[in-house]
């Protein structure tokens, strides 16, 4: 069931922790196309959609960034680290789009696509 007044829900911090943690395994149980891993933080541990596994992803583990804008680039550079020859980002905050560019020096020949933006504004 969808909370009738989004802005009344996510002000409450349990409330963000448990859809967090919804969203996790939901990404988790979900099977993408062949070659497309996605990683999902699940508090300090670090989820992958079923299929192909990413190697090490231990190195990602205890995953303690408080920030999701630092947590978003840092799965980036291990994703590229471990033989990703592309990575998306969805971001909707401009620190995440500077943070990402930054990141995306260190992988010239890699691609680093960033989705920016969102959609109908939640009142």
């Amino acid at each position: 069931m969808v909370p009738p007044n989004w802005k009344t829900f996510l002000r409450n911090d349990k409330n963000k922790t448990g859809l967090y943690h919804y969203l996790s395994k939901i990404t988790q149980d979900q099977k993408f196309e062949q070659g497309k891993t996605v990683l999902a933080n699940y508090d300090q541990n670090v989820l992958q959609s079923v299929g192909e596994r990413v190697t090490n992803i231990e190195d990602l583990e205890p995953c303690n960034h408080e920030e999701a804008d630092y947590r978003m680039n840092f799965h980036a550079s291990h994703a590229f680290k471990n033989g990703a020859k592309s990575v998306r980002i969805y971001a909707t905050d401009t620190d995440v789009l500077v943070l990402a560019i930054a990141a995306a020096t260190r992988f010239p020949s890699n691609l680093l696509w960033i989705a920016f933006g969102h959609g109908k504004q939640i009142d």
